[in-house]
């Protein structure tokens, strides 16, 4: 992805929720910009569970600010615990993947880190970063490396409808 796109994608994301209140507008305005900077236009948007998923990407936001810069913040584990206990095992069940399959990521719209599940079982989550160009790059890399659309039921469903 070029830099600047990256660039682009930070900027549209910054000016969108720069008054952002909640995790919705959060949400919203991630989505958004990535649809005008980065062409992606195929997150997952699902409320009550995880909040924006690309096939084995999983973001869960949490409102802006919340982690307080650290991953001790009652909202980091809350957020964590989202992701390593509940949102990716339950999607690798649901997909037939196993969970290690998943990249989780922890997004307070000014901080993220990124979690995962190892083959053992145990949980590894990166330092909090700040939301900047780097941080975004990688995060923009792992939605970009996940662009496939899985040959599953509930894709070729939401594509071609139910068979009759």
């Amino acid at each position: 992805m070029a830099n600047q796109h990256i660039l682009d994608f930070v900027d549209e994301f910054r000016n969108l929720t720069r008054t952002a209140a909640n995790e919705e507008e959060l949400r919203t305005a991630f989505v958004s910009a990535a649809i005008s900077k980065l062409s992606i236009r195929d997150l997952k948007l699902e409320r009550g569970r995880q909040d924006v998923r690309r096939n084995r990407v999983i973001i869960e936001f949490k409102d802006k600010g919340l982690f307080l810069g650290t991953k001790t913040s009652a909202k980091f584990q809350e957020a964590l615990a989202q992701l390593v206990d509940t949102y990716i095992p339950n999607q690798a069940s649901q997909d037939g993947r196993r969970p290690c399959d998943y990249i989780g990521v922890c997004f307070d719209g000014l901080h993220l880190a990124f979690a995962y599940i190892e083959d053992s079982g145990r949980n590894r989550v990166t330092d909090l970063r700040p939301f900047d160009n780097h941080s975004a790059a990688s995060l923009i890399l792992a939605l970009a490396l996940d662009d496939r659309r899985e040959l599953i039921p509930p894709n070729v469903m939401d594509d071609f409808g139910p068979i009759l």
